[in-house]
């Protein structure tokens, strides 16, 4: 079990390093009006950047064993079959996403269509 403890500590680790990574090169954020109709507010995954590092704050909090018994239970609740078949869902969702998403780019700048080809020729999509 020390090895999987310290696959634990290393996994932590390198995640809130990427974390912190991603965020210190982010650009500066300035203070923007709240989203309504007018102003629509901005996909750029900093609401999910925000609740990683508060589900990494909350974690560290716990003590060893508890972290080690959250892990255990999260490897036993992904075989559970309706999270597997929900993560089948958001994997799908995610798709479309990134398809309008796409589409919608190429909309706003046809010269980003051969980028965007490369990039999902990149990364094996």
């Amino acid at each position: 079990m020390a090895w999987y403890s310290s696959f634990v500590k290393l996994r932590q680790i390198l995640s809130a390093l990427s974390v912190f990574a991603t965020l210190a090169l982010s650009p500066v954020v300035t203070a923007q009006d709240k989203p309504n109709e007018k102003n629509p507010p901005e996909v750029d995954g900093s609401e999910l950047d925000r609740q990683l590092i508060a589900r990494l704050a909350k974690l560290g909090k716990l003590s060893h064993e508890e972290q080690v018994a959250v892990r255990e239970a999260r490897i036993k609740a992904d075989r559970d079959p309706a999270v597997q078949a929900a993560l089948a869902k958001r994997d799908q969702a995610l798709q479309e996403f990134h398809a309008i998403l796409a589409a919608s780019m190429i909309k706003a700048d046809p010269e980003l269509a051969p980028i965007l080809a490369k990039m999902a020729g990149l990364s094996g999509r």
